[in-house]
């Protein structure tokens, strides 16, 4: 862009600059500037076959194959960074519906509902501040004296039952009967009646799809049945905490808010990290979750 407008404070800068990288990119397209933001043909063939393999492993594990019980966690988290991620900020589609439909595919551990408060309203309006990033509890856990003698250790123990427990449970009960999500301000947004149904409808099926089945079955032992939903949600738990932990909850961003000046852009860079930001397996693998500073302010 002309130097010309490039003068006032970072935010306005950074849309500036972001505005005349996307007309340019619609020029290239040959398409308008709002479908030059969206997700280009290589993300649909992308999230498509990340989609199969993600069924392809779940039919596996109902199945009874160890090759599904040891995939299936990993491939939904997959599916969730490269699509559900993306469809709940409505960055895929210029069309509302299409970012509606696709933000269920976080099927594997929540619903675009509890998504949204959690993330999209909570962690990203305030990043790395008390009260009102739900993330932030991860980081005061970490603070504390360690329960097994190794700070890796707590870390990891938390980790696998950060998403089945805390983000699938226990967040969702203290919403149901505080009306607030948990470490934060963001208030139940109470929909109607017939929608709250269909939601909790919806996450009776999660449960019964991802948790109840096999302790139903007459060929699993209860061990064997608690062993068969304990490994793809300890698995996929992991990969989640590792791909979105490390991108904000460091000594250098945590400490952040109170180093940022008073502007929304300063406070956004301050308190997210990218990591390989360069690796194109590390862009496919995370859905592009490797660049939370770019991601945090577009």
């Amino acid at each position: 862009p002309p130097t010309a407008l490039l003068g006032g404070d970072l935010g306005a800068e950074l849309a500036t600059s972001v505005r005349w990288h996307f007309r340019r990119a619609a020029k290239a397209r040959r398409a308008s500037l709002s479908e030059a933001t969206k997700a280009p043909g290589s993300w649909w063939a992308w999230a498509g076959f990340v989609a199969c393999a993600f069924a392809a492993a779940f039919v596996a594990w109902v199945r009874g194959s160890y090759a599904g019980l040891l995939l299936l966690g990993p491939l939904g988290q997959l599916l969730a960074f490269s699509c559900m991620h993306d469809a709940s900020h409505g960055a895929v589609s210029t069309t509302r519906w299409v970012n509606v439909a696709l933000a269920y595919a976080g099927v594997a551990y929540t619903s675009p509902y509890e998504w949204t408060l959690q993330h999209v309203l909570g962690h990203h309006v305030n990043p790395n501040v008390h009260g009102e990033d739900p993330d932030v509890v991860h980081a005061d856990r970490y603070k504390k004296p360690s329960f097994t003698g190794s700070k890796a250790l707590d870390a990891l123990l938390v980790w696998l039952v950060a998403l089945p427990l805390g983000i699938v449970v226990l967040a969702p009960l203290r919403v149901a009967l505080t009306g607030v999500y948990p470490g934060s301000t963001v208030a139940d947004r109470a929909p109607s009646k017939s929608r709250k149904l269909l939601h909790y409808a919806g996450r009776a099926t999660h449960f019964l799809a991802f948790f109840g089945w096999p302790f139903l079955r007459r060929d699993f032992s209860w061990l064997g049945a608690l062993l068969w939903v304990s490994v793809p949600a300890a698995t996929g738990s992991v990969v989640f905490m590792a791909v979105t932990q490390i991108a904000h909850l460091l000594e250098t961003t945590f400490a952040g808010p109170d180093e940022a000046k008073n502007a929304w852009a300063d406070q956004q860079m301050a308190c997210a990290c990218d990591f390989a930001p360069s690796s194109t397996v590390a862009h496919l693998l995370t859905g592009g979750l490797n660049r939370q500073v770019e991601h945090h302010l577009f």
